[in-house]
């Protein structure tokens, strides 16, 4: 059976839908099933947005196509690029279409739990490997599955499922979940779906690689007075916080400070530029909302540390965190690293979700300069462009530190020695293993094993 591609109403959608699934009720046909939720994944996509329907309580959607509707919602609400969207879909609608095969809904112990069932279907189709592995992690809180072994995708499609259960509106579905639960971790996941849903304001978009300097302040707050910075901060937490911080670090007596106005005399009009670079860039990291947000933030910590070790210039830690944003933003936008961190748990030892090909790409370092030079790191783009373009010269002390620090980096967080350190020892280091060991404890290096959705 083919699926016709060509829809241009949601109501043809839907029809096409019930189509797959009347004729999988008379046909066991899991190769079948595959193809059909890969088409339908695709038509779906193709067109307009429809979260409204959810919205209203007349809403006579049927439960199968209200879970893969929220399973599109949930994808948006994280910002997560077609590429996810569409491979989300396919295992909702896989599922769905399982459901609907003839044999399997006389088997009472897959009723509950649907994912599963797919899950178990697809062992006989050895290629679909990545979509098994997300249907078998669903209901993770229902098999007391540790939260770092679960992994995001999955529990995008649990949650759908969870809030189709009923034919209620969204938000009332919504708070019966949060009723139910006895998960903080998705009580806090639901309330900010609510807030999302309740504030249909599309003017705080999440950044993107073409604009990401667009919506800047930096240059703004840095020429402003103190007494208009101070007031701006207090309107914004999220900037405030790492101003609090580094403030906190200069303290003589080690108190934290939690009075701007103190914190910002401290810090002095020299040091503030880079705090707020840092504090802005980290601010726009988080909102994209990329699973492996704690694994790219704690690399850039790293990479921080090993460009302070290693670099003769006396700047600040926020400077070398600042410059370590700007060069580690890239990995929060690459898609093949985001397909890899949505389908493999987080641990030491895995380089499948670190593509190092994103900084071959011309856009990437499109992207680098630009950040450079908005965050007054102009000093940087000619040795950055030459560690990207693997132009590194035995004279040139930037771009071996850069490189260095990079390896490092990806040694002690992802357990990559494929290139061997010693080959590339700058002047300033004598061991390797004496190297790692400094930059781990200076650095408080660990690999994050929390979720970040």
């Amino acid at each position: 059976m083919a699926v016709q591609t060509k829809v241009s109403t949601f109501n043809q959608y839907q029809e096409l839908v019930a189509q797959s699934c009347r004729y999988l009720n008379t046909r066991p046909e899991p190769d079948t099933a595959l193809k059909l939720s890969l088409q339908l994944s695709k038509v779906r996509l193709s067109l307009p947005d429809n979260s409204t329907l959810l919205l209203q309580s007349e809403s006579a959607m049927p439960a199968a196509l209200r879970r893969t509707e929220i399973i599109l919602l949930l994808c948006r609400h994280y910002y997560w690029s077609e590429k996810i969207q569409q491979f989300a879909l396919r295992a909702g609608f896989f599922s769905v279409l399982c459901q609907a095969m003839p044999e399997q809904v006389q088997n009472a112990k897959w009723q509950t739990y649907p994912a599963l069932l797919a899950a178990n279907i697809l062992k006989q189709i050895p290629q679909s490997g990545s979509l098994r592995l997300v249907l078998a992690g669903c209901y993770p809180t229902e098999r007391k599955v540790a939260y770092w072994l679960q992994n995001p995708l999955s529990l995008i499609l649990t949650q759908a499922e969870y809030l189709s259960s009923q034919p209620l509106p969204l938000l009332q579905q919504i708070g019966l979940r949060i009723a139910l639960t006895k998960s903080k971790y998705e009580v806090a996941l639901l309330r900010q779906l609510l807030s999302s849903l309740g504030t249909a304001d599309n003017t705080n978009l999440a950044p993107n690689p073409e604009n990401f300097c667009a919506a800047s302040r930096f240059s703004e707050l840095c020429d402003a007075e103190t007494k208009l910075l101070e007031q701006y901060l207090q309107q914004q937490p999220e900037l405030a916080a790492p101003v609090l911080a580094r403030a906190s670090q200069l303290n003589r007596q080690q108190q934290q400070i939690n009075n701007l106005h103190l914190a910002l005399n401290l810090l002095g009009r020299q040091q503030l530029p880079f705090i707020l670079a840092e504090a802005e860039l980290h601010y726009q990291l988080v909102r994209l909302k990329n699973p492996a947000q704690a694994l790219w933030h704690q690399l850039s910590t790293v990479m921080a540390q090993a460009l302070a070790l290693l670099c003769t210039e006396q700047q600040s830690n926020a400077y070398w965190q600042a410059l370590s944003l700007c060069l580690c933003t890239p990995l929060w936008f690459s898609s093949n690293s985001y397909t890899s961190a949505v389908l493999v748990p987080q641990r030491r030892g895995d380089t499948a979700n670190f593509a190092d090909s994103i900084y071959s790409q011309q856009s990437t370092h499109t992207l680098v300069s630009d950040l450079l030079r908005h965050y007054q790191l102009s000093a940087w783009q000619q040795p950055v462009t030459h560690w990207l373009h693997g132009l590194a010269s035995q004279a040139d002390n930037k771009v071996q530190a850069l490189s260095f620090a990079w390896r490092s980096c990806k040694v002690l967080l992802l357990g990559d020695y494929s290139e061997s350190l010693k080959q590339s020892l700058p002047p300033a280091v004598a061991n390797e293993q004496d190297w790692l060991t400094q930059l781990a404890a200076s650095s408080s290096c660990y690999c994050p094993l929390t979720l970040s959705l």
